[in-house]
């Protein structure tokens, strides 16, 4: 498996393109999220938690329209076992703290616990994202914790990349009893060390790497040593490109060459570990119902041929859920340039970002028919059939007259004349002297003169084009051009030089 970092497919829209379109971080997804919560049991050597993956995935193929409602969450926290007073507790591999005393305190001031955390080596396709931190992490997806017998970041590594939905794992040292402790019987007894494998489906980051300890009875469970390592490798799902990993950015899609939005909408997903495959199949999903539902205006059929999946996390501590931003077509990690949103004084953050491209068709073609039927319903919503017609008008106009002067004893005479010209007629009739002509008006020059509106400036002039033909049937009958004139008489010589040309209709 290999992290795409640029998408080669897509260096034809790396191109400048037109300013973004508004599509935003639906926060409304997260409302009344419950937050995660993960108890991670003593006593044991490992502890797995287990997920219903197939209602999850049937959550992620239930597509009714473009906008996709919240997933419901699905507790992940497992039973607590309960154990005998004074029983023994699994045994450590860590070295164990017990000068000057067998404290907290002592433990945390070690430094050899320090020292191994830095200089621990990263594993191959993993990204650090913190070091030597005395908290370990609780991050989005819980999915299993080993005890080691050595410190070994790789190791740790390996079981995540093997692990299904592993985003990340957090590596530490932590102080815990050799006993169960009772309140009567063992309150504190001797401390042992062990070294903990946390494996988490969501990126585990500073923010969310916050469990100091806890008192169990008199003894102080506490942490020290911990690093935190993401994977920039996911497995790729069926039919779509290898994992782009874009870390702590979004993508910020613009409109389309052609002035199309290519965003489609969002999708949530709070429970499982982080899984590429649920987008993948949102996507699809989506575009068994779009193609089933065309629109009913005969506009093309939208279908999802890329998608952005990242984790949401709230205020940089508590992970929210899987997001899945959706679009009919592939953009480079050059877009990437969305890191989370405000709601009030919350704020929402982005980690564990990749993209995913359709490998069968990216969508990275222009869709001129998708273009004109976006710029029609536009131009219908904002009422801007007027200039549909000035538009239309101008490109209609067929003939226009040059203007000419008498030799005059000067270097540079500048005269201006005003003609009027009847859209079906190939004559025109020319005040102050000025002699007839007719020529093919460009229709470049000419609608290149009329202010376009705002929301109509990321279209081309030939959607424009197209897209006020199918709202405006008719256009001016006639027109009254300005042509401004420049003439240079030389010894022996004379020249004419067109200057500008604006018009206005009736």
């Amino acid at each position: 498996m290999r992290s795409t970092l640029l998408i080669p497919a897509l260096a034809a829209i790396v191109a400048a393109l037109p300013a973004p379109a508004p599509q935003e971080i639906d926060l409304d997804l997260f409302v009344n999220i419950p937050t995660p919560t993960i108890i991670q049991v003593t006593g044991v050597p490992d502890q797995t938690s287990t997920y219903d993956t197939k209602a999850i995935l049937a959550s992620a193929t239930a597509a009714s329209s473009i906008s996709v409602a919240i997933t419901d969450a699905a507790a992940s926290t497992p039973s607590v076992v309960k154990r005998a007073a004074c029983a023994a507790e699994p045994v450590g591999y860590g070295p164990v703290t017990n000068q000057p005393n067998d404290d907290a305190a002592s433990f945390l001031n070690n430094p050899v616990y320090g020292n191994t955390a830095k200089s621990a080596a990263i594993p191959v396709g993993y990204q650090q994202t913190f070091s030597n931190l005395n908290a370990s992490s609780s991050a989005y997806g819980y999915i299993t914790f080993t005890n080691l017998k050595s410190y070994n970041t790789t190791q740790c590594a390996l079981k995540c990349s093997k692990a299904a939905g592993c985003m990340g794992f957090n590596i530490y040292f932590e102080r815990n009893p050799s006993k169960t402790p009772d309140k009567t019987q063992c309150p504190n007894p001797a401390s042992l060390t062990q070294i903990r494998c946390v494996l988490w489906g969501g990126a585990v980051t500073t923010a969310n790497t916050v469990n100091t300890g806890r008192k169990w009875e008199q003894f102080q469970v506490v942490v020290a040593g911990s690093n935190g390592y993401v994977s920039q490798n996911i497995a790729a799902p069926s039919g779509y490109s290898d994992a782009t990993f874009l870390d702590k950015a979004a993508i910020n899609a613009p409109f389309d060459t052609l002035g199309y939005n290519t965003y489609m909408g969002s999708k949530l997903f709070t429970s499982g570990p982080f899984n590429a495959t649920l987008c993948a199949e949102a996507c699809n999903a989506q575009n068994v119902y779009n193609l089933a539902h065309p629109p009913t205006d005969g506009s093309p059929v939208q279908t999802c041929q890329f998608f952005n999946t990242y984790i949401m996390s709230l205020n940089g501590k508590t992970a929210l859920g899987q997001y899945c931003a959706m679009y009919s077509s592939a953009w480079s990690n050059k877009y990437a340039t969305n890191t989370g949103a405000w709601n009030g004084n919350d704020r929402y953050t982005i980690g564990s970002s990749y993209t995913f491209f359709n490998s069968t068709n990216p969508g990275t073609t222009p869709n001129a028919a998708a273009a004109i039927a976006q710029a029609k319903e536009e131009i219908g919503v904002s009422s801007l059939q007027n200039y549909c017609s000035t538009f239309l008008g101008y490109n209609d106009l067929n003939a226009y007259a040059t203007a000419t002067s008498t030799r005059v004893p000067v270097s540079t005479v500048t005269s201006t004349s005003t003609l009027k010209i009847k859209a079906s007629s190939s004559s025109s009739t020319v005040s102050s002297s000025v002699s007839k002509a007719s020529s093919s008006l460009s229709k470049r020059a000419v609608a290149s003169s009329i202010p376009t509106p705002t929301p109509l400036t990321k279209y081309p002039g030939s959607i424009l084009s197209s897209a006020c033909s199918m709202l405006v049937t008719s256009v001016p009958k006639t027109a009254t051009v300005t042509v401004s004139t420049a003439t240079v008489t030389g010894a022996t010589s004379r020249s004419t030089v067109v200057k500008t040309i604006t018009t206005t209709t009736r």
